[in-house]
């Protein structure tokens, strides 16, 4: 088990895959329910949740605000495994 951030902690975590196979996670956040998802927000009402892009609000980095070391270092260990980037360079721009 991996806890990102326990207790709303104000930080930033990513995932990488290595791997030729495809990535896979699976995200448990406690309690389900739209109320505990969206802070109490009626349903139909704007809700901006942490994934999405910083510039609208959210906690998610675009790849073209990401640190250029942090794509750098993915694609060394990437090529250490023996496996290609499928991250497209236009994402980056």
């Amino acid at each position: 088990m991996v806890a990102a951030a326990p207790g709303g902690g104000d930080w930033f975590h990513q995932h990488f895959g290595v791997g030729s196979d495809l990535l896979r996670l699976l995200v448990l956040c406690g309690p389900s329910g739209w109320a505990a998802q969206t802070g109490g927000a009626a349903p139909g009402e704007e809700v901006i949740t942490g994934n999405e892009d910083m510039e609208l609000g959210g906690r998610s980095i675009p790849y073209r605000e990401e640190d250029p070391h942090i794509r750098a270092e993915y694609e060394e260990a990437l090529a250490a495994a023996g496996v290609e980037s499928r991250v497209e360079d236009d994402l980056y721009r």
